[in-house]
C-alpha cells in the first residue's frame, strides 16, 4: 500500500505482483541460460572442471586473501611419481562416474590410471599463475568474464545500426503518409540491407585498388630509370613497346659542277622595325563662357554685349 501527499491509496493487485516476480525468474532464466550456454561452448571439459578454482584464486590475488584449496587430477602408474594431469592427457569420459579418462598419447608414455583425491592448500598466486598458463591457454580471468558482455554489446549495436537503418527505409517508402503502406518483413529487410552493405563494399574496395594503382603510379614516375618489366605488362594487357630499329644510313650525293655554278640568293637580311613615336597629347581646352544677356539669351559670338541704360525709367 502506497500513501501519496493526497488522502488516496493505491492497492496493486495481486496479479500484478505475480507478474513482476514471473519477470524477473525469466530474465534470471535467461541470463542462467545464456551463461551456460557459453560455458559449454567457450570452455573446455578440464577449463569447466577448473574454473571455479581460477575464479577464486584471481579474487584471492586481486583482494590479498592468501591462499585456496584445490583439487587437482593426477595422472598415475606403478613406480612412478604423480604428476598433474595436463590437458592433452585427458578426454571426456563417456560412461561412468569419472569426468575423464586417459587419452592413447598418456597411456603410450606409460601412464594407467587418473587420481581425484589428491587436495591441498596453495598461494592463490601459484593457483592463479599455473592455470593461467598450462590450463586456460593464458587467458586471464577478467578477460574471460568480459568476453560474453563483449560479443553481447557488440551485438547490441548491430542490431541498432539496422533497426534504425529498417525505419529510415520504411520511412522513405512511405511509412508515415501512404494509408496503403504495407511493412516488408524481417527477412526481405535483412535480404536488402546485406545486398547493399554488399555493394557498398565492393565499391569501396574498387575505390581503395584504384587510389592505390594510381598512387604507384605516379611513384614510379618519380623515380628516374624506373622500368616495368615485360611479363607485368602483359599480365596487365598493355602494349609492350617494341625495340627501336637500327638507324639507316642514307649517302647524299655530292654536287655536280653545274649545280654548283648556280647562283644562291642571299639570305634576306631582317627588315627593321620601325615604331613610330607617339604624338604628345595635349589637353583639351576648355569652353569659353558664354555671356548671358539680362534677358536670358546668349549673346552671338562677334557680338558685344549690349548694355542698357535704365536710370532714365526710374524717376
Amino acid at each position: 500500500m502506497i500513501r501519496l501527499s493526497r488522502r488516496t491509496e493505491l492497492i496493486h493487485p495481486v496479479r500484478t505482483m505475480l507478474f513482476y516476480g514471473a519477470q524477473v525468474i525469466v530474465y534470471l532464466a535467461i541470463v542462467m541460460g545464456l551463461g551456460w550456454s557459453w560455458g559449454q561452448l567457450r570452455f573446455s571439459p578440464i577449463q569447466r572442471y577448473y574454473f571455479v578454482a581460477y575464479a577464486e584464486a584471481s579474487v584471492g590475488v586481486a583482494t590479498g586473501s592468501g591462499s585456496d584449496h584445490v583439487k587437482w587430477i593426477e595422472k598415475r602408474a606403478s613406480g612412478r611419481v604423480w604428476q598433474i594431469a595436463d590437458p592433452e592427457d585427458l578426454v571426456p569420459a563417456s560412461v561412468g562416474a569419472a569426468p575423464f579418462m586417459l587419452s592413447e598419447s598418456a597411456r603410450s608414455q606409460g601412464w594407467s590410471e587418473l587420481g581425484y583425491d589428491n587436495s591441498g592448500t596453495y598461494p592463490d598466486r601459484e593457483i592463479r599463475n599455473f592455470l593461467q598458463s598450462d590450463v586456460f591457454d593464458g587467458h586471464s580471468f577478467s578477460v574471460l568474464i568480459l568476453q560474453p558482455f563483449t560479443f553481447v554489446f557488440a551485438g547490441w549495436l548491430c542490431w541498432k545500426f539496422f533497426d534504425r537503418w529498417r525505419k529510415r527505409e520504411a520511412r522513405d517508402r512511405g511509412a508515415p503518409w501512404d494509408p496503403e503502406y504495407r511493412p516488408n518483413t524481417l527477412s526481405q529487410d535483412l535480404r536488402l540491407f546485406f545486398r547493399q552493405a554488399s555493394g557498398e563494399v565492393k565499391a569501396n574496395a574498387n575505390r581503395i585498388r584504384n587510389g592505390v594503382a594510381s598512387w604507384r603510379k605516379l611513384q614510379a614516375e618519380a623515380i628516374p630509370g624506373a622500368t616495368v618489366s615485360p611479363s607485368r605488362m602483359a599480365q596487365r594487357g598493355a602494349a609492350i613497346p617494341e625495340k627501336p630499329a637500327a638507324p639507316i644510313a642514307v649517302s647524299v650525293a655530292k654536287p655536280t659542277p653545274i649545280q654548283q655554278s648556280r647562283p644562291t640568293a642571299a639570305p634576306s637580311s631582317p627588315r627593321p622595325l620601325k615604331i613610330p613615336k607617339a604624338q604628345p597629347v595635349e589637353p583639351e581646352s576648355e569652353p569659353k563662357p558664354v555671356a548671358v544677356s539680362p534677358f536670358g539669351k546668349p549673346v552671338a559670338e562677334g557680338q558685344a554685349e549690349t548694355k542698357w541704360d535704365i536710370s532714365k525709367w526710374i524717376e
